[in-house]
């Protein structure tokens, strides 16, 4: 195999120099200045280039002091509002206070004063009120109102009703009367003015003049009333009279009763309870005004008939019951009884001209009989 010739020996020019350029004696053209690179920043290895904070800018920083102004200012307009809203709300429960004790109403100060501190608004401070013990107590007789389905009364009703119960005792000469108690009475039971005249003139007067035997016979039927001893406790009849639930017409029924009850006792007799209504209705029809007056009238003329008549009853052998309801009536309202007549002429047949004195015989010999 040929081996490949060797390098030539020959030893090699240089390139011959242009005999145009610099230093060359011919043309001297100028040279292409160079331009110096800007100096690079220096960067260190693993330091983060930090930039520029928005935040510090002067603009920001302007119109971050102008929102601050406005802001302290916001709050400052919120700080006053606040104050004269607090001082109006002051102002506002000063003016209840005011009204309030006006009224004679002390005892809801305290109340309101804790109002305010507990920055309760004054315009549900009225509904609070009537929540508590303190105006359940001072307006009472709406309670009693409740509890009879009635609508009870506002603050300013309550009391002007007071007020016109007031003058309704001064004018009767009750003024011992004028009490929370009674008015509470009146307003719990749904009394009005004209009502409550009647019950004072037509029962409650008669009772405060009554006699003690009928003060005794009231006991039984006004003690559902919560009368106990009328003869003493003339503001306790006033209470039960006034203030009942009954009207003025069925406290006059329950009066003459206890009248006609009365009636008997003054005349010895006893007095069955049916006997006592019936006769009650009886005066009532027939539009007797003054029924105590029949009563001891009636019940005396009773006391002296009833056992003589009885006595010939027994003696000529008739029922003896029987008699009563017709010597009731001819005593109390002057309807002759035929029995009683035909038993004083079978009498005067028996005994002729001695009938008269067997009669009074009778009589003075038999005691009061039971009615």
């Amino acid at each position: 195999m040929a081996k490949p010739p060797a390098p030539s020996k020959t030893p090699s020019r240089s390139p011959a120099k242009s005999p145009i350029g610099p230093g060359s004696g011919y043309l001297n053209y100028p040279t292409t200045p160079k331009v110096p690179k800007a100096p690079q920043p220096k960067v260190t290895k693993d330091v983060p280039i930090v930039p520029v904070d928005p935040y510090s800018t002067p603009e920001y920083l302007a119109l971050l002091a102008k929102f601050e102004a406005q802001a302290n200012t916001n709050a400052f307009a919120a700080q006053q509002a606040a104050e004269t809203a607090r001082q109006n709300r002051i102002d506002a429960f000063e003016v209840l206070r005011t009204e309030l004790m006006s009224l004679g109403l002390p005892e809801f100060a305290p109340i309101l004063e804790g109002y305010v501190k507990q920055d309760i608004s004054p315009t549900v401070a009225p509904a609070l009120l009537e929540q508590t013990d303190v105006y359940k107590q001072r307006f009472k007789g709406n309670e009693a109102r409740r509890q009879r389905g009635l609508q009870q009364l506002d603050m300013a009703g309550y009391l002007n009703a007071e007020r016109d119960y007031r003058q309704l005792l001064k004018d009767n000469s009750l003024d011992a009367l004028d009490n929370k108690d009674t008015y509470a009475a009146l307003i719990g039971g749904d009394v009005s003015l004209n009502e409550a005249q009647d019950r004072i003139v037509n029962v409650f007067n008669k009772i405060d003049n009554a006699d003690a035997v009928l003060k005794q016979n009231i006991n039984q039927y006004f003690g559902q009333y919560g009368v106990t001893d009328p003869t003493i406790q003339k503001q306790q009849v006033a209470l039960a009279i006034l203030g009942g639930t009954q009207a003025a017409g069925a406290l006059q029924k329950t009066l003459q009763k206890a009248q006609l009850r009365a009636g008997a006792q003054m005349a010895g007799l006893t007095v069955a309870e049916t006997n006592v209504e019936e006769l009650q209705k009886q005066a009532e029809s027939a539009g007797v005004a003054d029924v105590y007056g029949l009563a001891k009238q009636g019940f005396s003329t009773l006391a002296q008939t009833q056992p003589t008549t009885e006595k010939l009853a027994q003696i000529y052998g008739e029922d003896t019951t029987s008699l009563q309801p017709e010597l009731q009536q001819e005593a109390f309202f002057g309807l002759a009884s035929q029995r009683r007549k035909k038993l004083q002429e079978k009498e005067q047949a028996t005994f002729g001209g001695r009938a008269g004195t067997s009669t009074v015989s009778l009589a003075q010999k038999s005691s009061a009989g039971q009615f």
